[in-house]
This record gives structure tokens, sequence and C-alpha cells, in this order.
């Protein structure tokens, strides 16, 4: 079982770093201010790399926790769903405690830089949908004041004279 442990908290690591990568270009979108650049593509494509590789570092932990004791498994699952679990640990269950709360806080940091982003993203989007909205009225005014001119340029005026 230790060897599955050892295995588990390597892939444990592995999800940290994935994540904290994530986090990262999280917040450069944030600071892109969703101004859509190359750059802005860019992170973005990175992140949908993460998440793919996210997806399959989560299958490897998921069958190495299915190798696990069924309370053991249990309980760390409940860790990694967000539950609060002050289950006692043993030996590397304790290592692999303490890699599942720095997996949680950091999960918790993206989640609130998300948040932010969907704040910021649906501003934006309102903003640019006032501009199309002001746009179209404005196109509509022109049309009609140049519809306008060609009528008064018409033989209404000029017969009446």
């Amino acid at each position: 079982m230790v060897v599955e442990m050892d295995l588990l908290l390597e892939e444990f690591d592995n999800l940290e770093s994935l994540l904290a990568a994530y986090n990262e270009l999280s917040g450069q979108l944030l600071a892109a201010d969703f101004e859509f650049t190359d750059e802005t593509d860019h992170i973005l494509e990175e992140r949908e790399e993460l998440i793919t590789q996210m997806k399959e570092v989560n299958i490897l932990i998921a069958e190495l926790l299915d190798k696990q004791p069924p309370e053991t498994a249990d309980t760390m699952i409940k860790m990694l769903a967000g539950e609060n679990v002050m289950s006692g640990f043993e030996g590397e269950e304790k290592a692999v405690r303490a890699k599942i709360l720095s997996l949680r806080s950091l999960q918790s940091e993206i989640v609130q830089k998300e948040n932010v982003s969907r704040i910021k993203f649906n501003r934006k989007y309102e903003e640019v949908r006032e501009e199309l909205e002001n746009l179209q009225k404005e196109k509509k005014k022109l049309n009609f004041y140049q519809n306008a001119k060609l009528d008064v340029k018409g033989s209404t005026f000029d017969s009446q004279n």
C-alpha cells in the first residue's frame, strides 16, 4: 500500500503544479481586462491544455484511490470534495492530507479569480452590447436623414416655387 500512497502523492504534486499554472494564467487573463488579443487567445488555449492534463491526472488519482482501503479512499474523496474531515491519518496519509488541503486552497483561489473574471466579462459584454445598440441607433438615424435629404431635393418643394 505504501507504493500506491507514494504514487498518489506524486499525482497530487502533478495536479498541484497544473493548478498553479492554471491559477497563474487565470491571473494573467484577469489582468488582460478582456481585450481580446492574440495574447488572450494564447492564454485561453494554454488553460484548455492544462484542463486536459488535469483530467488525465484526475483519472490516475481516481485509480490510485480505488486501490486504497475503502475508509481511507472515502475520507480522501470527501476531502477532495471540500468536506472538513478530521479523520486520524497516519504516516504517508498525513502527507496526502496536507497535499489535499493545499490543493483545496489553490482551487479556492482559482474560484475567486474565476468569479471576478466572470463579473468583469459580464460588464465588458454589457458595454459592448450597449455600444452595438448605440451604433445601430446611429445607423438608423443616418439612414433616416439620408432618405429625408433625398425627399427634400424632390419635386415637393420645387413645384411650390
